[in-house]
Parts: structure tokens; sequence; C-alpha cells
């Protein structure tokens, strides 16, 4: 029996759809000794576990705090209640590992686990079992250690398993050809929704618009006909879901904001972004007058980068960014650029060769709508691109299967290409993994380190401290260090800012019998010292 026979029937057994997320998680808590649970270091970081240590109390948003102005952070409500400004949906799974397992990290892994075992239930709709299990296996070390959205807080997995359980309840309607797994494609959506709103909508558009080219072409013998092809039952479903969303969304937005039309992250952006978040939007003047070092980081920074974004897509700095790509400024960068021109050029080859099976141009549509969003907004990261990533995911390996089938002169040169083009694969995505974990134990981002020494350092003494937290003028404002949990005056440690010794005496007086510290966040080694008014 041939190795692909075996493992064909292997992978028929239901079980193996939880192999590969398995092994991922087996593989990152194996590897705790050496590579411990990460430490937040973006501002990003801080205000998902804030989130995540709200719901984890049973709360979905806390009271402003009085002296709220001590507190004031990067992406984070603090009035008129305290609270995250993102959708709750990544907050959600790390309250589950804050709550059940002690620490936030374990729920990025339980999200890890749900998200490469989706990925192999939604390859299974699009191709064979045995494929479906190989690319469950690589994407289990894509995205498993090493890789940011599962050592670090950001997230990624929750609106990536949305765009799984979507994209495969898509397959199974086009290939058997009536509307079910609604339930599926509910879930999806809420994912979606709950994370990535904005690319969630345009991936459910590309996938609606699919469904309904294929009934108007009539590839469903059902036709439009509610009862025989189960579209009454699939829209039931899809309306009683989102109600329900909609409805619990009026509810947050109602407790976070006062307004149930009004999300968090609306009224944050007008409270304190310059910046609008597509690039042709124009600025805005917020109506929150923020803390300076607050304001720096949406007036200075987001601008700069929004102003950047609009440059480069009206056509005005092509030349720059060409240069930059053509001309990195490390090995790494320039062994990146030419792996992503390799994948490209892969990519697009195979597709063209297989252009003719009606999967690969459903694929390249739903890829080309879901990018639209990439390429309105001002910043671009992984963690975002959730739609993109799972249309990618079939794509590649719906290639890999096709090419699989292709026969010459009666050899398995089919299977030859197959076995190298997965090889190839395996050792791309498991090398920059490999490289990335190596890099976070050898060279540690240094403030990840320094404010937790600092951190660390007053939680151990006896008592109750407070940090009055103080920066340079040549602060980096990405480097935040004043971040709090759900219950600030719960804390042991309490993080504040400096706002000048006549002001902190409001502070020092509200907390009268705590220890009072003061600490340059900008020097060399940051070390805490006594406050001296």
């Amino acid at each position: 029996m041939s190795p692909w026979r075996r493992l064909k029937d292997f992978s028929a057994e239901s079980w193996t759809i939880f192999l590969p997320g398995a092994m991922a998680v087996i593989l990152r808590l194996g590897l705790l000794p050496w590579l411990p649970v990460p430490y937040p270091a973006t501002t990003d970081e801080f205000s998902y576990l804030l989130g995540a240590d709200t719901l984890s109390h049973g709360r979905l948003t806390n009271q402003a705090h009085p002296l709220w102005r001590f507190f004031e952070t990067i992406h984070v409500i603090s009035i008129p209640t305290y609270a995250s400004k993102y959708p709750p949906g990544q907050a959600f799974f790390l309250a589950i590992g804050e709550r059940l397992f002690g620490n936030p990290f374990f729920g990025s892994v339980l999200a890890c686990l749900v998200f490469v075992s989706a990925v192999v239930w939604m390859l299974r709709a699009w191709m064979a079992s045995e494929m479906a299990l190989v690319g469950g296996f690589i994407t289990a070390f894509a995205f498993g250690t090493g890789n940011y959205w599962l050592d670090s807080y950001w997230g990624g997995f929750v609106g990536a398993t949305g765009a799984a359980l979507v994209l495969g309840a898509v397959g199974r309607i086009r290939e058997q050809k009536r509307f079910h797994t609604a339930w599926s494609f509910a879930a999806g959506s809420i994912l979606l929704w709950f994370t990535r709103p904005f690319e969630g909508a345009f991936l459910i558009l590309a996938v609606g618009t699919l469904l309904l080219f294929d009934v108007v072409r009539g590839r469903f013998p059902a036709g439009i006909d509610w009862k025989g092809s189960g579209l009454r039952s699939f829209v039931t479903v899809l309306l009683i879901c989102g109600a329900s969303t909609l409805a619990f969304q009026a509810y947050y937005d109602f407790r976070v904001t006062g307004h149930a039309a009004l999300l968090p992250y609306s009224l944050h952006h007008r409270e304190y972004d310059y910046a609008p978040v597509l690039w042709f939007q124009q600025p805005q003047i917020p109506t929150l007058d923020a803390n300076p070092v607050v304001r720096e980081a949406h007036q200075e920074w987001e601008m700069g980068v929004y102003h950047e974004r609009r440059d480069l897509m009206l056509g005005w700095r092509h030349g720059n960014a060409l240069q930059k790509l053509i001309t990195p400024t490390e090995l790494k960068e320039a062994l990146k650029i030419l792996e992503l021109v390799a994948a490209v050029v892969v990519i697009v080859v195979l597709s063209i060769l297989f252009w003719a099976d009606h999967s690969v141009r459903a694929l390249w549509f739903l890829l080309f709508l879901s990018m639209v969003p990439i390429l309105l907004e001002n910043t671009i990261f992984a963690h975002y691109m959730v739609g993109v990533t799972a249309v990618l995911i079939v794509l590649v390996f719906q290639l890999i299967s096709l090419c699989r089938e292709l026969r010459w002169r009666d050899s398995a040169s089919g299977t030859v290409l197959a076995a190298f083009l997965i090889g190839a694969l395996f050792c791309g995505v498991a090398g920059n993994n490999a490289y990335r974990a190596w890099r976070e134990v050898k060279n540690p981002f240094p403030f990840k380190l320094q404010r937790a020494h600092v951190q660390q350092e007053l939680t151990a003494l006896s008592g109750q401290q407070v940090v009055f937290v103080h920066y340079t003028p040549v602060h980096n404002v990405n480097l935040e260090w004043v971040y709090n949990s759900a219950d600030i005056d719960a804390q042991k440690l309490v993080w504040a800012r400096d706002l000048g010794s006549e002001q902190n005496q409001q502070l020092i007086a509200y907390y009268s019998g705590r220890h009072f510290w003061s600490v340059n966040a900008d020097s060399d080694i940051p070390e805490p010292v006594p406050y001296q008014p």
C-alpha cells in the first residue's frame, strides 16, 4: 500500500481533524522552559489584556476611575467607562485562559488549537482528506511556535477561525449542491464580527456573491426553490443568529459607550484619533483633550502612517516604496522578500495551469474581494488579513492537490511534484518560525524585559505600590508603560502617569497608605526610585 493510500485511510477518521492543532499545542507547551509565557510588548496587546481581564471578572466594562487622567493610555477608553476599544472576540479567548488556566496566554494557545482544527475541517470541503490533513500540519507549523499570533496577545486565530468556518461551509454547499452547514457559516460570521468586522464583511460579501452566481448559473439542482435547495432553513438560521448577534452588540455598546449604536472602537476614534481609519478619508479633530503622550501617539505617529499610506496609494511615493522593497537592509529581509516572490510566482503559475478548474477560479474571486479592505486601511498587519489568510490556505493546498493528479507518460510525476511543494512549504514555514523563536530566546525585545523587571521588583515588596512613569521628550510612543488591569484599585502595583508634583498629590492622597515610586521609562536601564515630589 502506497504512503498516500495509508494517509488517506488514516485521515478519513474524524478525530484526525484535531491532530495538527494538538501537535502545535503540545510543541508550544513543551518549549515553555526555553520559550516562556510571553510578556506583552505592544499597545494593542495591553488593550486586549484589559478586555480579557474585564470579561474574566464577569463584566463587559468597568467604571471610569475618578482619577482617570493618571491612567489614560493608548487604545483604551477611559470615559464614560474604562474598557478596551477593540471588539471582544480575542479578549474572550484570552479571558478563558485567565479564568481556567491562570494566564491569558493559554487562551491564545486554545485559540491556536481551534484555528488549526477549523483549517483541517475547511480543507476537507475543498479537497481529499489526506491533503487536508497535510495542510493542517503545515498550518500548525506556520502559525505555531514563533508566530506572533501565538506568542503574543494581538490575536489573529479567532478571526481566522471564523473565516475558516465560513469557507468550509461554503465549500460543502458547493460540493453537495445544497444549502446546509448553516450553523457553521453562522458561527464563522459571528467570530468575524467580534474580531475583524470590516475585513469579515468583505469575506461574507465575497462568498455570498459566489453562491449567488452558482444559483444563477443553475449549479444547484433545486435552483432557487426554498425547500428543495435547503435555502429556507439556511436563511432562517442566519437571520436568527444575525439578530442575536446584533442584539448582543447593541447591549455591549450600551454598557461600554452609553449608546446602543456606538461601537467602542468608534467612540475611541471620536475621542482620540486624528487620522481616519481609511486612507482616502480626511483627518479629524478628536473631542477629548488627551494626555500629551497619548496625543502624540495619535497626532504624530498615526498621522505619519496615514500620510505615508495615502501618498503611496495615490502614486506619490511608488519610487520610494519600490526602492525600499528591492534594497533590504539586512540579509533576513532579503531572504524574506525572495521567499515571498518565489511563493507568489509558484501560486500564479500553478493557478494559470489549473485555471480550468472551477474551484481555482472561485478561490481567486474570493481572494480578490477579501483583499479590498487591506487596500483601503491605513495600517496592515497579518492579523488583519484573516479572510485572505484562510482563502490562501485553501488555494495553496488545492493547487498542490491538483498537481498530485498530473500524469506524464503514465509516471507519478504529479505525486513527486506535490511532495516537493509540500517539502518546500514545510521548510519555509518551519524555518521562519524556528528563527523567530530562536531570536526571541537569544535577543528578546528590550522593552519587555525592562517593564517586566520593574513590575517584578515592585510586586515583590511588601505592601501596595504606585509607580509614576515619566518619559523624555524623545520617547517612542509605541513603548507605553502605563497599563493596568480591569480593577485598578485592587492591584498591588498601579502604573500611573507623572502629571507633575502638584497634580500627583491627588493620586497620593487617593492611595494613602501605598508606597510611591518613580521610573524614567526612557533611561538605558529603567529602575524605580522612591518618589520625591
